[in-house]
C-alpha cells in the first residue's frame, strides 16, 4: 500500500512538475516512514511552490525537528503559527 501511494505521488509529479500538493503529500508520506532527508527535500519543494501554506511550514518544521535542526524547526513552526487566523 505504501509503495503504491509513493508511486502514485511520483507519477503525479511526472505529469505535473512543481505541483505543491503532490510534493507536500510525498513529504508527509516520507515523514511517516521516517525517511526524513527525503521528506525535507519534498517539503522544501512544496514550500517553494506554495510559500504561504501553514501546513507545509508545519510539516517541514516537524521534519527539521526529527533531523535535529532545532533552530530552523522552531522558525518554521513560528511562521506556520503566524499564518493561522486568531
Amino acid at each position: 500500500m505504501a509503495a503504491r501511494r509513493e508511486s502514485a505521488l511520483m507519477r503525479a509529479l511526472e505529469l505535473q512538475p512543481g505541483y505543491p500538493k503532490a510534493y507536500f503529500n510525498l513529504g508527509i508520506h516520507m515523514l511517516h516512514h521516517r525517511r526524513f532527508a527525503e521528506a525535507e527535500q519534498h517539503l522544501r519543494r512544496a514550500l517553494e511552490s506554495d510559500p504561504g501554506s501553514d501546513l507545509v511550514l508545519a510539516g517541514l518544521g516537524r521534519v527539521l525537528s526529527e533531523r535535529m535542526k532545532t533552530r530552523e524547526a522552531r522558525a518554521m513552526a513560528h511562521r506556520a503559527l503566524a499564518m493561522v487566523p486568531a
